[in-house]
């Protein structure tokens, strides 16, 4: 549970998913220190995660691990479009290269309802939206 609060905190961090918005012919920028990045298109932000990419906020990470399982059964990482639940998105590499990585969509208001149940309805799409 401990991963669990981590990347809720990770998920307001610009350096660890930081803020992109959606437009056509534009990818956002993937780096080595991104766990993954909100995509602002007008109203609507949806968060990306890459599952590998929890290593950095997780001890002794396994991508198969109870981490990613513990994410899914609170049905925080949403199903995708395909079978695998998750997508692939091309995103531009540092070096100015497009590469395909492979995401799955985190339901980040469910997740800091989950870790604060607090926090209104809404509140962190709101705050993502005003800080973009």
């Amino acid at each position: 549970m401990r991963a669990v609060r981590r990347l809720a905190k990770a998920v307001g961090s610009r350096d660890l998913f930081p803020r992109v918005l959606a437009q056509r012919g534009r990818y956002p920028t993937w780096n080595d220190s991104q766990i993954g990045f909100h995509r602002i298109d007008g109203p609507k932000c949806e968060t990306f995660l890459a599952k590998e990419r929890l290593e950095l906020i997780c001890d002794d990470f396994d991508p198969e691990s109870a981490v990613f399982q513990r994410l899914l059964e609170m049905k925080v990482v949403k199903s995708g479009a395909y079978a695998s639940a998750s997508e692939q998105l091309r995103v531009r590499s540092p070096e100015g290269k497009l590469v395909s990585i492979r995401v799955w969509k985190l339901d980040a208001e469910s997740l800091a309802k989950l870790i604060t149940p607090n926090l209104a309805a809404g509140g962190l799409r709101a705050q993502r939206l005003k800080q973009a």
